[in-house]
């Protein structure tokens, strides 16, 4: 019985019993069984019939503090009750045997007894710890399938990673050999555009030359007509001609007379012309003056500014003074400077009056080539009449008619411009002159 408690005792593991549940494995602490024989001292006194015992204590070697106090441990080497009730010898004061043999009987008791709960506490605690490790080998289990698992998806990731590599090379090969395609084609359209390009501008170089020599054969065709119809006018003037010549000498005479007055007409004409370019002449040299003059207020105004500048400077020594000279200076500028507009506004009135006596110069040369061109149709118109011996025709009349009306007119306009000048006027003569010839060239 003594040797399987102590068998039990040795072999027993002590729970750890702080609520920690590491996946450690924590040393169990044993009870380590002292080596050193119990030593029974007996007393001097045998009267009381009494003999302790004392048992050595047990050292505990653990990684942490026990949870409750040692206990002590039977060792091989202590005696049983008997061995020590017949090393014992009863004293003579001892009442009875009883007493001294109940002692260690009782001892044993509370020693097996604890024991057995050591013992039932120690199956609890290595149930506790079976199932904790069945719990922690559950957990390893389904770590190591999430481990599995975890591996077959990495393998199956590096192979997708592996083909979308291979994928994506042979995908930006295509695209590079797509793209130097293109380029190629590319630059085959731009050559192909270009020589289009140069073709259709040599069409349109064809095309051009092609409707001007169109155009030069239709002038020509519309040449060989007008030549093909004045020469058959001319062989039916011809033919009239010889049937009407005595009366075409008179009409001729009256037809000379008439266009000696329009070459008088002419020459007079010219000379107002001569004497228009002359006011034009004369008109510039104003505006050169006046040009001039604008020069020399400018250069008056740029030294009364530098005496401006200069009184501006030397305002300190004698402010008063310069205040009076500057006001002053002042009142000047602004009255050359009310003087240069005013010479602005009579410049820029010049050059439109200019403008229109150039206008009206360019018009006046237009309108002796229109009455020159009306006295050409007149002379022919009279050329035909002899030659048909008939009288002039309606056209010609009305021309001469208007001829006359336009004449007369323009001999009263200028009796109207050219009467007796208003005292009060101070409108020089050749303006008067410049804007007459405007309003006829106008009208």
């Amino acid at each position: 019985m003594k040797k399987i408690i102590d068998d039990k005792v040795t072999t027993s593991k002590i729970p750890r019993l702080f609520g920690k549940t590491s996946a450690e494995e924590m040393p169990t602490p044993r009870l380590q069984r002292s080596t050193s024989p119990t030593r029974i001292t007996r007393g001097s006194r045998l009267g009381s019939g009494a003999s302790s015992v004392s048992s050595s204590t047990s050292t505990v070697t653990s990684s942490g503090p026990l949870p409750r106090q040692p206990f002590k441990s039977v060792s091989q080497n202590t005696p049983s009750w008997k061995a020590v009730k017949a090393d014992t010898t009863t004293p003579p004061s001892v009442s009875s045997k009883q007493d001294a043999e109940k002692q260690p009987r009782l001892g044993l008791m509370q020693e097996l007894v604890d024991t057995r709960k050591e013992n039932s506490a120690v199956k609890s605690s290595n149930s506790q710890l079976k199932d904790e490790l069945m719990k922690y080998k559950s957990v390893v289990q389904s770590l190591e399938t999430q481990g599995f698992a975890l591996q077959s998806h990495c393998t199956v990731a590096d192979e997708t990673k592996l083909v979308t590599s291979k994928v994506l090379q042979n995908l930006t090969q295509q695209l590079l050999a797509e793209r130097a395609e293109k380029n190629e084609f590319k630059e085959m359209l731009e050559q192909e555009g270009i020589e289009l390009q140069s073709v259709i501008a040599e069409k349109d170089q064809m095309q051009k030359r092609l409707q001007e020599l169109l155009q030069r054969v239709s002038e020509l065709e519309a040449l060989l007509q007008a030549l093909e119809k004045s020469r058959k006018e001319l062989d039916k003037s011809k033919r009239d001609m010889e049937a009407s010549k005595g009366h075409l000498q008179m009409e001729l005479s009256s037809s000379r007379a008439a266009a000696q007055r329009s070459e008088a007409h002419t020459k007079e004409m010219e000379l107002e012309l001569q004497t228009a370019h002359d006011e034009v002449t004369a008109l510039h040299g104003a505006v050169e003056n006046v040009k001039s003059s604008m020069a020399r207020a400018n250069s008056a105004r740029e030294t009364a500014e530098i005496q401006l500048a200069a009184l501006m400077a030397d305002r300190s020594h004698e402010q008063e003074a310069h205040r009076e000279a500057f006001n002053q200076t002042q009142i000047q500028l602004r009255a050359q400077a009310e003087l240069l507009r005013a010479r602005d506004m009579q410049i820029s009135e010049l050059q439109a009056q200019l403008a229109q006596a150039s206008q009206a110069l360019q018009d006046l040369p237009r309108q002796l080539s229109v009455v020159n061109d009306a006295l050409a149709d007149a002379r022919k118109e009279l050329a035909l009449c002899g030659a048909r011996k008939k009288k002039p025709s309606l056209v010609f009349k009305l021309l001469t008619g208007a001829l006359g009306v336009v004449s007369t007119l323009l001999v009263q306009r200028l009796h109207n411009e050219w009467g007796p000048m208003d005292e009060q006027s101070k409108e020089p003569r050749g303006v008067r002159l410049l804007f007459w010839r405007v309003s006829v060239s106008k009208a």
